[in-house]
């Protein structure tokens, strides 16, 4: 599967555990209670429904613990639907994970986080390392960001031990509501704090005895994921009234009196870093790996330079910040990138059309995408060479 030579840069127990960990502890825990708690009601149903979330998070945890561990492959859900041959939908699923849906998320998390730290550290970190120094830092970072956790967890129960303040766990499920619909959607918001509990699986080669470290570190990083989610809003009730925790759209604002911007920049930092190492990954197992090119294949892509341009472009973007109608530097980035990637995509479809249905896919990222339409005499796409 892999050579001796990178036996050394594999992540073993504790590394898998603090990746999981810190790609499920993020904004999440921060925006999702004032929504379950819209939905549920009361004290008590939200709690039950964050317990509920983990619940469902384990399960879809450890069915991919099981394809992990059976297909050996880095590249998750891609390289699961390549395994099984169905090629075009693996196309079509990578084309839009990593134009779509990473970069949706992570301007999601960019708004909070551009102001607060520069492009450099996000473009420095992919020069190195896996083991020796993305993993290290990712255990530092975790490391830190439960600290920050702790001390809103024990700020909170200082109040419930000493202070007595237990109002509101008394009959803490009065005002339920038990509306389907509305638990769905509880449910549903409180599944956006426990996303990223399949984070192991798209680098799955990268794992050192992957049959015993998966599946512990699924399992430890949702329990202690959970356990901090449940004490953390257990806290904001300690301090918020129902009414206060309804109305306020981030609760760690209002519920401790320690810098809400630090708590911010820590997590939305390893968010971002986080997120886009899932992105790359996915691009470079879509492009190095299921398609095992040929030598002069290989040359025609320049994984580094897709690695550093797709990094630098969203990490300028998350400096930025705003949208892109009210930012022109923005706006020539994000039609830079659409060319680049726009020649990206015309290698992978030369390069792979003896593999895949070079129609469909054409058809997939013409429709979806944003490309620019075919001018006349221009050689199409999906023309064999």
């Amino acid at each position: 599967m892999v050579s001796s030579d990178s036996e050394g840069h594999k992540i073993g127990l504790l590394t898998a555990i603090s990746y999981t960990v810190g790609d499920i502890v993020g904004s999440g825990i921060f925006i999702s209670p004032t929504s379950i708690l819209n939905h549920a009601g009361s004290v008590g149903l939200s709690l039950c429904l964050w317990a509920i979330c983990a619940g469902i998070s384990l399960f879809g945890a450890l069915s991919y613990v099981e394809l992990g561990t059976s297909i050996r492959k880095s590249g998750c859900d891609f390289a699961y639907l390549s395994y099984f041959g169905w090629r075009p939908i693996a196309s079509s699923f990578m084309w839009v994970s990593t134009c779509l849906s990473y970069p949706a998320v992570l301007s999601i998390q960019a708004i909070s986080f551009g102001e607060y730290i520069i492009a450099g550290p996000l473009l420095f970190l992919n020069f190195f390392s896996l083991k020796k120094v993305v993993g290290a830092f990712q255990v530092v970072a975790t490391a830190v960001k439960l600290i920050v956790a702790s001390v809103i967890i024990f700020t909170g129960l200082w109040h419930i031990l000493v202070k007595q303040e237990t109002a509101n766990f008394q009959n803490s499920f009065h005002g339920s509501d038990w509306n389907p619909g509305n638990l769905v959607l509880g449910v549903y918001s409180g599944l956006f704090a426990y996303n990223g509990w399949d984070v192991l699986n798209f680098g799955a080669e990268e794992i050192e005895n992957p049959r015993r470290t998966l599946p512990i570190a699924a399992i430890s990083g949702i329990s202690i994921s959970a356990i901090v989610f449940i004490l953390m809003n257990v806290s904001y009730f300690s301090v918020l009234s129902v009414e206060d925790f309804k109305s306020s759209p981030t609760v760690a604002v209002m519920s401790a009196k320690i810098p809400a911007d630090v708590i911010a920049k820590l997590q939305k930092f390893d968010d971002v870093i986080t997120k886009i190492e899932d992105a790359l990954d996915e691009i470079d197992v879509g492009v190095d790996k299921h398609y095992e090119r040929s030598a002069h294949g290989m040359a025609l892509v320049d994984t580094m330079s897709l690695f550093m341009m797709d990094s630098l472009m969203w990490a300028v973007q998350a400096t930025k910040g705003g949208g892109a109608d009210k930012n022109d530097d923005l706006l020539v980035d994000l039609a830079r990138t659409k060319r680049m990637t726009g020649e990206m995509k015309e290698i992978n479809l030369r390069q792979d059309a003896p593999r895949i249905n070079q129609q469909a896919a054409a058809s997939f990222v013409r429709n979806a995408l944003w490309e620019v339409p075919e001018e006349k005499g221009d050689e199409p796409v999906t023309k064999k060479l």
